[in-house]
C-alpha cells in the first residue's frame, strides 16, 4: 500500500552520461524505496529495474549485474560512474576558488560536491575547512579564522556567515548615509542659482534650463546675474548680445541723441544707455553701471 502512494523516480536518462547525473538519480530511488519500507533483496531488485527505465533495461542486460540488489546497482553505477583519476580530482578540488559574487554556502556546496570524487575519507571536512580557508575571497574573513586555534567546519561556516551577514548590513548602512538628502541637493543648488527643472516654483519661468552668459550656470539670464558685475568697455558687446536689436523708434531717437552722448529707448524698449564723461565711459546695462 505504501509503495502505490508514493511517486517513483523518473526513468533514468541514459544519454546522460555525466556521472552526477546518475548519482543524482541514484540518491533519488534510494530515498524512495527506503519510504516504501521494501527491505527483502529480490523485491529491491525488481523495483530498482522497474524504475530505471526500458532504456537502461536492455542496457543491464548485457552486463553482470549479478541476482542480488546490491549486485545490480554496482553493476549500473560501475557503468555510468567510471572510475576517478583521483590524483586529478584532487588537483581539481585544490584549484576552487570563491567567485567575487559567489556567498559562503554557494562556495561550501562546490568544495563539497568537488571533494566527493576524492576519497578524502574520515578526513573530508577537514580538507574542505583548509580549502575554504586558504580560497575564500575576504581577507579579513581569513585573518578572522586562522585566530580560531581548534577550529572545524561547522564553526568556520557559522562564522563565515556571520561576518557575510555583518559586511551585506553595513554595506546597506554606509550607502543609506552616503545618500545626498532632497533638503541638501535643494540648499546646493539654491546657493548655485539653480533650481531643478522638476521644482513646481519654477514650472512658469522662462530662464529654466537657460545658460547665463555672464557666469554659465543654469537658471538665470545675465542681466539678472548677481555675480561680479565688474567688466570693461572691451565686454560690452558680449553682453549686448543677450538683447533683441533696436526697433525703428529707438534707432531714430539715437540719431538724435543729446549733446551729452547719451542714447535712450522708451521706458518700455529701454536697453542699455552708454555716457562718456571726460575719459570715462559709462555703460548702463538693466540698471547696472559699468564704468571705465
Amino acid at each position: 500500500m505504501a509503495t502505490r502512494m508514493l511517486t517513483p523516480p523518473a526513468p533514468f536518462d541514459i544519454s546522460a552520461r555525466a556521472s552526477h547525473a546518475w548519482s543524482k538519480w541514484k540518491t533519488a530511488f534510494e530515498y524512495y524505496i527506503a519510504a516504501t519500507g521494501v527491505t527483502e533483496d529480490a523485491a529491491k531488485r525488481t523495483i530498482l529495474l522497474h524504475c530505471v527505465g526500458p532504456d537502461v533495461q536492455q542496457l543491464f542486460a548485457t552486463l553482470n549485474g549479478g541476482t542480488s540488489y546490491t549486485s545490480a546497482m554496482s553493476a549500473l553505477t560501475g557503468y555510468f560512474v567510471p572510475k576517478k583519476n583521483v590524483a586529478f580530482e584532487r588537483h581539481s578540488f585544490r584549484q576552487c576558488e570563491q567567485r567575487d559574487s559567489e556567498s559562503v554556502d554557494e562556495y561550501y556546496m562546490r568544495l563539497k560536491t568537488l571533494s566527493s570524487t576524492c576519497e578524502f575519507g574520515a578526513n573530508e571536512d577537514d580538507h574542505i575547512r583548509d580549502q575554504f580557508i586558504d580560497k575564500c575571497n575576504s581577507k579579513s574573513l581569513r585573518r578572522r579564522l586562522l585566530r580560531e586555534p581548534d577550529l572545524k567546519l561547522t564553526g568556520l561556516l557559522s562564522i563565515a556567515r556571520a561576518a557575510e551577514a555583518a559586511d551585506r548590513q553595513a554595506s546597506a548602512m554606509e550607502m543609506k548615509n552616503s545618500t545626498p538628502s532632497s533638503e541638501h541637493v535643494d540648499e546646493v543648488t539654491a546657493r548655485q542659482g539653480y533650481r531643478a527643472p522638476n521644482d513646481r516654483r519654477d514650472q512658469q519661468c522662462s530662464a529654466r534650463g537657460q545658460e547665463c552668459r555672464k557666469c554659465h550656470k543654469i537658471g538665470h539670464y545675465s542681466r539678472v546675474c548677481r555675480s561680479s558685475s565688474s567688466k570693461g568697455v572691451n565686454s560690452v558687446a558680449e553682453e549686448l548680445s543677450n538683447f533683441q536689436p533696436f526697433d525703428d523708434e529707438i534707432a531714430s531717437h539715437h540719431d538724435n541723441g543729446s549733446e551729452t552722448g547719451e542714447t535712450h529707448a522708451t521706458d518700455t524698449h529701454r536697453l542699455f544707455t552708454i555716457g562718456q564723461s571726460r575719459n570715462k565711459t559709462r555703460v548702463k546695462i538693466a540698471d547696472i553701471e559699468i564704468d571705465n
